[in-house]
């Protein structure tokens, strides 16, 4: 037996024992029959079926998102949500296409997805009123293209304050 102390407290764990996690003990798991009456198992398949239905849907309202923001975006972006949304092809034929490694090109749609989704750039078109047209530029490059704040001010020849 070791004997160690720990937080005021002497701890004794056999050596072979893997050391606990500090920040949770063993009795913190909840079983579901705890939590659920005996007929708990199909309260649970309900819930189950009714929140995939409810992650379908969302996934396709994100889809369609997708689709219609897609116009937002040049050159080989575009190409690659085109055929990643459109035509459903793997990672592997793209990276071919493209003739760079299957990981960047899955990197490269989530980054894009993440951005797409955002929606700071929808909002600044909704407001255009407020935005003059080089700002607005700035918005798109920054929101949609992802370009650095560094690299937008060189583009635009403003001072990197300015964006």
């Amino acid at each position: 037996m070791e004997k160690t102390f720990y937080k005021g407290k002497l701890n004794q764990r056999n050596k072979r024992q893997e050391p606990r996690n500090k920040f949770r003990s063993r009795n913190s798991k909840v079983r579901i029959s705890r939590i659920f009456a005996p007929q708990g198992a199909s309260r649970l398949r309900c819930f189950r079926e009714s929140s995939l239905q409810a992650s379908e849907n969302s996934l396709r309202d994100r889809i369609d998102i997708l689709r219609s923001r897609v116009n937002l975006l040049e050159g080989k972006d575009r190409a690659l949500m085109k055929m990643y949304l459109d035509n459903g092809e793997a990672f592997s034929q793209m990276a071919r296409v493209a003739g760079v490694n299957e990981a960047n090109v899955a990197r490269r749609i989530y980054k894009i997805t993440r951005r797409l989704l955002d929606g700071q750039y929808i909002s600044v078109l909704r407001n255009r009123g407020f935005f003059k047209k080089p700002e607005t530029a700035i918005a798109r490059d920054y929101f949609v293209k992802g370009l650095s704040m560094r690299n937008i001010a060189r583009a635009h020849k403003v001072t990197f304050y300015h964006v």
